[in-house]
């Protein structure tokens, strides 16, 4: 009997069985071998693709070998793998095939047919979804996205955003044009018994949101054209809230592409983005990864999970304050004169500290000891 194994022409070993010896002589490639039975009269013509739609215009122009091996650095670069069943759909018009899910040297011809369709010079026609094919095969997708503020500057922002707006705010790029202040967001989902929080509660996080997001309920951030951070608590997209955010309900985040993966651990002890080794976690800042979490941002169901996230932080905070203090009567002096009775003073403390922990904490300490004529 014959073991069947699909390979890549030219292999001559198994790479993950046997990388060290050569490819046993019994392990073929079903599809050329079924092929070759045809081909020599053995078994009857096969008609093993879809039929070809009539439109199709067949192009051998392009190398093949290039164009599956880029396909595959591009997908996960640019993230454009998140949206396979839309390219899919997209581009089988021009493959020649219906009702399938084309294969790597599928979608290489159809994007070459497409690329050809819309204009592509004769040397950019290259079965290639690039940077360049990718800016405008996006829009062509439909895929529904938020867009945000778009304005005078010429910063280059990621796929699916509009430009920002300078805030003045130690450097970062802001906007949130269009979306609702975290107060009156968190007032509506209370009132309809969505979540369970007290207005000083709301209040505060309103103060927190006014430094880190303009008051709004989700931003734009940025330091160098990459999105920093998400939501109206800013929770960053390296390692930590963000797999803590995620874990409170992760369906809601696969409906953008974002999953945790148990297998692929950051730092040995957190669950890695499925699709992105630590290694590479610089991705997520960038293309479809930025738009997808940007995007997450704004869903109801993740925002009510971000409340309940932000309300542990901030008691997270408090216990913070008091290891850093190391001053037992400092630290009651403050919680109990100051912060326990005045919302401006919570306010003022919740966001600095959520930005700059050890000065918050050392602002706090200085404060606490300053004569009482200041």
């Amino acid at each position: 009997m014959l073991h069947f194994e699909i390979y890549r022409e030219g292999v001559t070993k198994n790479e993950k069985y046997f990388s060290k010896n050569k490819r046993p002589e019994n392990l073929l490639n079903p599809s050329v071998y079924l092929l070759n039975l045809s081909k020599y009269g053995k078994i009857g013509n096969l008609n093993l693709m879809t039929p070809r739609n009539p439109n199709f215009q067949s192009n051998n122009g392009i190398d093949l070998n290039r164009a599956i091996m880029l396909n595959r650095k591009y997908q996960n670069e640019i993230g454009w793998n998140l949206f396979y069943d839309r390219i899919n759909a997209f581009l089988l018009p021009f493959s020649g095939l219906t009702n399938v899910s084309l294969n790597e040297e599928n979608i290489a011809r159809a994007v070459s047919n497409w690329q050809k369709s819309v204009g592509f010079s004769e040397r950019n026609i290259d079965g290639v979804i690039g940077p360049d094919t990718w800016k405008i095969m996006f829009p062509l997708l439909k895929i529904p996205i938020n867009r945000i503020d778009t304005s005078n500057q010429s910063q280059q922002v990621p796929v699916g955003f509009g430009r920002t707006v300078y805030r003045g705010i130690s450097g970062l790029k802001k906007s949130g044009k269009g979306l609702p202040r975290v107060d009156d967001y968190l007032t509506r989902l209370a009132k309809s018994g969505k979540i369970t929080i007290t207005n000083d509660e709301i209040d505060l996080l309103q103060r927190i949101a006014n430094v880190e997001t303009s008051g709004l309920i989700t931003s734009f951030n940025s330091y160098d054209r990459g999105v920093v951070s998400i939501g109206f608590m800013q929770f960053t997209l390296h390692v930590g809230k963000i797999q803590e955010w995620i874990k409170l309900n992760p369906l809601p985040w696969r409906k953008y592409g974002i999953e945790l993966d148990t297998s692929n651990r950051y730092f040995d002890y957190f669950d890695g983005i499925k699709g992105v080794s630590f290694r590479d976690i610089n991705k997520l800042r960038w293309g479809i990864w930025a738009t997808s979490f940007f995007n997450a941002s704004t869903d109801e169901e993740i925002i009510i999970s971000q409340v309940a996230l932000a309300k542990k932080y901030l008691q997270r905070h408090i216990i913070g304050l008091k290891s850093r203090l190391k001053n037992d009567s400092v630290y009651n002096k403050f919680i109990e004169n100051y912060y326990k009775k005045d919302k401006y003073v919570r306010g003022l403390f919740q966001a600095s500290y959520n930005n700059h922990p050890a000065k918050s904490a050392r602002c706090v300490f200085e404060v606490m000891n300053l004569p009482r004529t200041q």
